[in-house]
């Protein structure tokens, strides 16, 4: 199983690209145990956001392919990062470079778009986010 310990790994290995911003987040914060990693997902979202700009659609997907798995065998801090932090974080506009969050949808998976829909109705309706 997938737990806040092993996830940055996990992050290294499918998205090598971001691993310098990984590097200075953890130089930021130290290696500590409780590291904030909801910080770290707005970065995820930009970077994700400026490669899908620029053409980089196979990494996008290899990303959003990792958010699914983490939703689906993660621990409960992973699963509820993968929601509230990176999913959260993908539909604020804010956070995008030449891409809008409705660009991000054909990525998803099932479980992930469930989670993408279960935020928006939170934001527009105040409807709780079930845990999947």
């Amino acid at each position: 199983m997938l737990t806040q310990f092993t996830l940055l790994d996990d992050l290294r290995a499918t998205c090598p690209d971001f691993a310098p911003q990984i590097d200075a987040f953890v130089a930021l914060y130290g290696p500590r145990p409780d590291l904030p990693l909801y910080l770290l997902m707005g970065d995820l979202v930009v970077t994700c956001s400026q490669r899908l700009a620029a053409g980089h659609e196979d990494g996008v997907q290899r990303l959003f392919d990792q958010i699914e798995r983490w939703i689906a065998t993660g621990d409960r801090y992973v699963h509820d990062l993968a929601i509230a932090g990176f999913l959260e974080d993908a539909q604020n506009a804010n956070l995008h470079r030449g891409t809008a969050p409705a660009d991000f949808l054909r990525f998803l998976g099932p479980r992930s778009a469930r989670s993408w829909q279960h935020v928006q109705a939170f934001w527009t309706r105040g409807m709780p986010i079930p845990r999947e």
